[in-house]
């Protein structure tokens, strides 16, 4: 057990480093359906325009303009922006009124893991504070293995917002071990508040998450994060998600976050990324059969579901959710929307492949689900749709 005083240390030492982080910022399966307990709002999409600044403009020219919405209590981004000549990474605020519905409650911090060019992870990083004082809710475009105040090549291109999403009040806290993990302030955690960081809650029968952890010892290169204990945290099966690593600089990475049905958790990709920021804002995957309907798979292609964990899509509100993961594959073409689950735009969004590598998902107006960015015979090993959504 930590002494009160080596805490405080730590703590001051994680406050410090959050202080100079801002100044440089302007598989579950077959589960029966499950009686879970629901966020009691009602399920809406109140989308909101997004005022693009700084040279940053909407990728879909004058249709599908990038924006905002609040579906049971997730706030949602849809859209994809690009920049030709942009003069900053700050894309956009939520500074504006007409924003206040989608902030953090409390303020707060977070890191949201997306989608760029060429296959390329990236995030996008919520920004409240300037030396710890609360001003314009800025966020910014990072490109992962680019510095924090560049805007990088594969961003400029092509940023997709779909997919990208976090809770507007954080869960219950979940407990993980203060001696080798610790929260920072300003990611879920109140100033003084020993044990915060880290969150999870159920909504819409989907196991969300929130939170910010660091390792306190940099060169402890372990993936073993924490045990779950509450059940409706735990998948029935193995369920893999993407998830940002780092914070802002060379650390910054694509991450994979692994579930077991023992409740242990295990994050995959540049360890000393994941020491120095794992991101839990915008992870999640689905806990219930019921809502969802079967994702026809291209079996003629060979794909068929990786694991006894059904592979499946539900529509909630004006956002579409995947579950499962895929193998066997010999084509590109993964899997064709039912009827009605189809976006009006192509969408390109952040998936996790075997490895584990990131692979775009693209979701084209005619319900046709493809892949790209890795090999056939990458995917056709391990191709995971958990933690993958859209905005209609």
């Amino acid at each position: 057990m930590r002494t009160s005083s080596t805490r405080k240390a730590q703590q001051e030492v994680l406050s410090a480093i959050f202080v100079a982080l801002t100044i440089l910022t302007p598989i579950g399966c077959g589960e029966e359906p499950e009686a879970l307990e629901r966020v009691q709002e009602a399920i809406t999409g109140g989308w909101v325009n997004l005022d693009l600044i700084n040279g940053w403009s909407n990728f879909n020219g004058a249709s599908n303009p990038p924006a905002i919405g609040m579906v049971n209590g997730v706030v949602t981004f849809r859209g994809a922006i690009t920049a030709a000549n942009p003069t900053s990474n700050v894309a956009f605020n939520l500074n504006a009124s007409k924003f206040s519905n989608f902030l953090p409650n409390p303020q707060n911090a977070l890191y949201m893991a997306t989608r760029m060019a060429n296959n390329k992870a990236g995030t996008l990083f919520f920004n409240p504070f300037v030396n710890g004082t609360p001003v314009v809710n800025t966020v910014a475009i990072l490109e992962d293995g680019v510095s924090a105040t560049a805007v990088g090549a594969n961003a400029k291109t092509f940023t997709s917002l779909d997919g990208v999403a976090f809770d507007k009040i954080a869960g219950s806290p979940i407990a993980y071990d203060e001696t080798v993990w610790g929260s920072q302030y300003g990611f879920r955690q109140s100033i003084g508040c020993s044990g915060c960081g880290l969150y999870g809650k159920q909504v819409d029968g989907f196991a969300r998450f929130q939170g910010l952890l660091t390792k306190l010892d940099p060169n402890d290169l372990s993936g073993y994060l924490f045990t779950l204990t509450n059940s409706q945290l735990i998948p029935g099966t193995n369920v893999t998600v993407p998830l940002h690593l780092g914070q802002q600089g060379s650390n910054m990475s694509f991450g994979a976050l692994t579930f077991y049905p023992t409740g242990d958790v295990f994050v995959n990709g540049q360890p000393f990324g994941a020491n120095a920021g794992t991101s839990f804002e915008g992870v999640w995957f689905s806990k219930t059969l019921s809502g969802n309907v079967t994702l026809p798979l291209n079996t003629a292609g060979g794909w068929h579901a990786y694991s006894a964990r059904s592979v499946k899509v539900g529509k909630y509100g004006d956002v579409v959710r995947f579950q499962g993961a895929i193998s066997g594959g010999s084509t590109t073409l993964v899997a064709t929307l039912p009827a009605g689950y189809a976006p009006t735009k192509t969408v390109k969004l952040l998936a996790v492949a075997n490895g584990p590598v990131p692979v775009t998902v693209n979701v084209a107006t005619d319900g046709k689900i493809t892949f790209m960015g890795v090999p056939t015979n990458v995917a056709s090993q391990f191709l995971s749709l958990d933690g993958v959504s859209y905005g209609l």
